[in-house]
């Protein structure tokens, strides 16, 4: 008869929790995917634009911005998938729902695989998958995963990444496994520009077990997988102009460009900023029902757990934990607002949750005082986590992803409906959401908005915000610019521009507060 540990052993490999993870995210996917539109939150009309281009053999351009310039901006990878979404739809909406079919699928793939993965070492695989889709079930992951945001497949690879590595540190691994380590380090790299942390993570650690054959190899492979998109980016790097760097321009050029002129001063703001905000999907997490004042005992239990569960994550992969390390310090230097690249981690960060309950509870020995300290604190802890997990399930029960989604399009809708009537085939049009505008309407479009990387820790003025459009018309001359309403720095500019300047000419409005100008050429203006 096999002794206990054994038969632990063997039951924590077993792949039904693994399989159940992955059916249950897969169908949460599918009953989430809900009516909103291409272009929703930006980045998803691009993604869609970009795809369509690969599909209909443009090569990877911008089809949307005049002149249709090469994309440096997103990697290549997740719109390659798109075209082939775009290859069997056809048309909007088809592909649109092809494409939210497709990230149901990926966030169930990835799902099941970290369940697998984190159950290979001593995590018990039912809180393993239940951590994992704790994760994948929330709000805030929903709301991007049922649009074509990038993260599921950013999360497939991920972990498929860290697999593939597991096997390359294996002492009968060999050439092929390699090779394939190398390969999925690259494949994440083209999906997700922050991605490319698990490269130098990767190669240090295979150098460490396997030697300098076996990290020169994979690290072959992941760099000449990467390097025709670096060299392909850096040649086109200066065909969208300056102006719409932010949007569509090198990452690298538009930041160090920040970074020049306000120095350090500007880095450590940006840094303090994104710490301050990464409070938020902590207090999501962690804070419990209850009293505020609460949140000042559990949320530090809590992250107490994390810190455990952390050690189990290490020792399930050390490649998953050293490059969450890497990713999460890359996060907190980057200009942009960090919600987004915690959400597209979630399921990891909810599977360490659950992974730091058993971890601790291990770690206690025999004494009767830490035991017990242990299971207050795993107390506080469960309390954290029981609020979270019924905020969410209200959230899940309400769909209450979809809420921002339809909001941000149908601020848009007025706008397409009104260049469809109006506008003559071909013209340019200047507007808030320039993709979605493209892909419904089939005009070129530009933004009427900028920033810089300065931006990200101040709001922007209203002069700046009239110097870029300025910028904008002058490069590109478009026939209208559209606001489909008001509040922002860009709104006030154009009103000031129309008011004051007579720089724009109103000529119709739009329900809900928007309104269409037509530019006035230079130096006609009062």
């Amino acid at each position: 008869m096999a002794n206990p540990a054994s038969r632990f052993s063997i039951a924590l490999r077993h792949p039904r929790p693994a399989g159940l993870a992955f059916l249950a995210v897969l169908v949460i996917g599918l009953w989430a995917i809900g009516a909103a539109p291409a272009g929703s939150f930006y980045d998803d009309g691009i993604y869609l634009t970009l795809g369509r281009s690969l599909a209909r053999g443009h090569g990877f351009r911008y089809l949307n911005l005049p002149g249709t310039p090469a994309a440096t901006h997103y990697p290549p990878g997740y719109p390659a998938l798109l075209a082939v979404c775009w290859w069997l739809g056809g048309q909007l909406p088809q592909v649109l729902l092809y494409a939210k079919i497709l990230n149901a699928l990926l966030m169930g793939l990835a799902s099941g695989a970290l369940a697998w993965l984190l159950a290979e070492s001593d995590i018990p695989p039912l809180l393993a998958a239940a951590g994992v889709v704790a994760g994948a079930a929330a709000v805030p992951v929903l709301a991007l995963s049922t649009i074509p945001f990038s993260e599921p497949l950013f999360l497939v690879l991920l972990i498929g990444g860290s697999i593939m590595t597991a096997r390359a540190l294996r002492p009968d691994a060999g050439f092929g496994s390699y090779a394939l380590a190398g390969l999925a380090w690259g494949a994440v790299f083209l999906v997700r520009t922050v991605g490319g942390v698990m490269i130098p993570v990767g190669a240090l650690l295979l150098m460490r077990h396997s030697g300098r054959r076996a990290a020169g190899i994979a690290l072959a492979v992941a760099v000449g997988l990467s390097a025709p998109w670096i060299v392909w980016s850096g040649l086109h790097a200066a065909d969208v102009p300056p102006i719409l760097s932010g949007s569509y321009g090198s990452y690298a050029g538009w930041y160090l460009q920040s970074l020049s002129i306000e120095g350090p001063r500007l880095l450590a703001r940006i840094v303090s900023h994104n710490l301050s905000a990464l409070l938020r999907p902590i207090g999501v997490l962690l804070t419990p029902p209850g009293p505020p004042w609460l949140g000042w005992i559990v949320i530090p239990a809590g992250l107490a757990l994390l810190g455990f569960g952390a050690v189990a994550l290490a020792r399930a992969s050390v490649l998953l934990a050293g490059t969450i390390g890497l990713y999460l310090l890359v996060v907190l230097v980057w200009p942009y607002p960090p919600d987004r690249f915690v959400w597209g981690i979630w399921p990891i960060v909810t599977a360490v949750l659950a992974s730091g309950f058993a971890q601790a509870w291990r770690s206690g020995g025999s004494s009767t005082i830490w035991r017990r300290g242990l299971a207050g604190l795993m107390m506080l802890a469960g309390a954290g986590a029981g609020g979270y997990l019924l905020r969410q399930g209200d959230g899940v029960v309400h769909r209450s992803w979809e809420g921002p989604q339809l909001a941000s399009a149908g601020s848009m809708e007025p706008t397409v409906r009104w260049v469809k009537t109006h506008a003559a085939p071909g013209v340019v049009i200047a507007t808030v959401d320039d993709p979605m505008l493209y892909l419904y309407s089939g005009h070129p479009s530009v933004p009427v908005l900028a920033w810089s990387a300065s931006e990200h820790v101040r709001e922007q003025s209203v002069d700046t915000a009239e110097a870029n459009l300025e910028r904008i018309l002058a490069q590109y001359a478009p026939e209208y610019v559209i606001l489909p309403g008001g509040g922002t720095p860009e709104a006030f500019a154009v009103e000031r521009m129309w008011r004051e300047r007579k720089r724009l000419e109103l000529i119709d409005t739009l329900p809900g507060g928007g309104a269409v100008f037509r530019p006035r050429p230079p130096g006609l203006e009062h």
